[in-house]
């Protein structure tokens, strides 16, 4: 590609990296901290990270190791919580620029699929500025279809290796991407049997497997411990079990377009994606029974067939977990990469119909990321995120507390509802040290107890609200935590 050809695709690409970046340092320095980034143990070394002796799913175990070097080096505020995520939404900016200049070779639509992943959704956004181990599987997850789609043009067994490697930091990142290891892995060997071409001098077959033994042996020397550990704590029962469309479908989706319920016309997007994929299957396979057809495309149609590949795969594993291994089915947060799959093959299935057939279809990879853009900068938000709406007033609460309680009068006794407990924990010890006590509690206030100097809460749990309290304020979302206060 000539460089003026480049430059169509590359300022743009990097104008829009850079402005989603300043948007991600915006959000977190602005964000209070949350339930689930709350795991950095100041007791704890590198290894018992690596290795912890109680089951916890939250223990991202390679966040968790740059999590633990950033607080230790500079300080505990929530920003070195969160630092090396902005490490890795570059790292993903610039793998996934790869990716599209690799699958495209044309400027334009080199940064449309750019964008597309950039701009997929606003809640896959949000892990960039969280102190959670998604971001890095993404990134890793994406750099390594990169590289393996580069092998296939360039036969190079360093880029094999390399390809395996980042799937299996994928994994490290958080254990959900042990589908998309899988899958990666499954999808190379199929296309390999089913495509095998000789226009480039491919190594041995063993050499291949080598490339693919030598990180997944590494691999298991970390993680099988601790997933060992994971599994044996019940901690897999928290995903789904009604089926693959009714729990990771349905619950991607409504995270992608921010969705509380299932109303509307949000039964038919997910009808459209799920048979969506069905119609892309049959396409594919009609092309492979076809293939003497586009042999002057074997390339792209090789591509289009490990891309798709890639998102199948970790379904089917998902459902061979879920009925013989008894695992449940992936959700939300956990599941996000389905998203990334499904935009990546989507944008080459329509260059790959452009090759075919038409250059018109082209255009309908600008249609989706118009669409993509649009919701995504509609809907950004530098206050809140989606699942931890409710962390977004913590602040606001502490501070009308403190306000309302006299200087030196000692710690203040305070009852929350459970899932506020870590977060407002640490707010307390970094924002208001020695004035409150947060009291670890059961999930229901009891009855009539006037022991605490302030209450918050849920609207379910106003009824056991003693009389000797008044209420001083409402929180997040018009109302869904009330404050009381003993009254003087």
């Amino acid at each position: 590609m000539g460089k003026g050809k480049r430059i169509y695709d590359l300022v743009p690409s990097v104008a829009l990296s850079v402005v989603l970046i300043v948007l991600n340092v915006l959000r977190i320095i602005r964000i209070p901290i949350t339930i689930d980034e709350t795991g950095y143990v100041p007791t704890e070394g590198y290894w018992e990270t690596m290795y912890k002796k109680y089951p916890s799913a939250n223990n991202h175990i390679l966040h968790s190791l740059f999590r633990k070097f950033f607080i230790e080096t500079f300080n505990d505020g929530v920003f070195f919580y969160r630092i090396d995520l902005l490490i890795a939404q570059l790292a993903f900016y610039v793998f996934s620029y790869k990716l599209m200049q690799q699958l495209f070779k044309s400027g334009w639509m080199v940064f449309a699929g750019f964008a597309s992943l950039a701009l997929v959704s606003p809640w896959v956004f949000e892990f960039w500025g969280l102190s959670r181990g998604y971001g890095w599987g993404l990134m890793s997850m994406v750099g390594s279809i990169y590289l393996m789609v580069r092998y296939f043009e360039q036969a190079k067994l360093r880029t094999l290796m390399l390809s395996i490697s980042l799937a299996a930091l994928s994994v490290y990142s958080n254990f959900s991407f042990l589908n998309v290891y899988g899958g990666i892995i499954a999808s190379f060997l199929i296309v390999c049997i089913l495509l095998s071409t000789n226009e480039t001098k491919r190594p041995g077959i063993i050499k291949q497997l080598l490339a693919i033994a030598l990180p997944t042996a590494v691999l298991a020397l970390l993680i099988v411990k601790p997933l060992m550990m994971v599994q044996s704590g019940g901690e897999l029962n928290f995903l789904g079990a009604k089926g693959f469309k009714n729990d990771t479908v349905t619950s991607v989706l409504k995270c992608a377009l921010y969705k509380s319920n299932e109303s509307g016309i949000f039964p038919w997007v997910v009808r459209l994606t799920y048979y969506g994929t069905l119609v892309f299957s049959l396409f594919w396979i009609y092309a492979l029974v076809q293939r003497q057809k586009f042999t002057y495309l074997l390339t792209e149609l090789r591509t289009g067939v490990f891309l798709h590949l890639l998102l199948i795969m970790p379904f089917l594993a998902q459902v061979a977990q879920f009925h013989l291994l008894h695992i449940n089915y992936l959700i939300d947060r956990a599941a996000m990469f389905f998203l990334l799959l499904y935009v990546i093959q989507l944008v080459y299935f329509f260059y790959f119909l452009h090759l075919a057939y038409s250059k018109n279809i082209q255009w309908a990879i600008g249609v989706v990321t118009l669409l993509l853009g649009g919701f995504f900068f509609s809907h950004v938000n530098l206050n809140r995120t989606f699942l931890w709406w409710y962390e977004e007033d913590d602040l606001k609460v502490l501070e009308k507390m403190a306000s309302l309680t006299p200087p030196n009068s000692g710690k203040q006794r305070i009852w929350l509802d459970w899932q506020f407990v870590p977060a407002f924990t640490y707010d307390v010890i970094h924002f208001y040290p020695n004035r409150f006590s947060i009291i670890d509690n059961s999930r229901t206030l009891p009855i009539g107890d006037t022991s605490f100097q302030f209450l918050y809460i849920r609207p379910e749990d106003i009824p056991n609200v003693a009389p000797c309290y008044e209420k001083v304020g409402e929180y997040c979302g018009g109302g869904a935590f009330k404050l009381y206060a003993k009254k003087k």
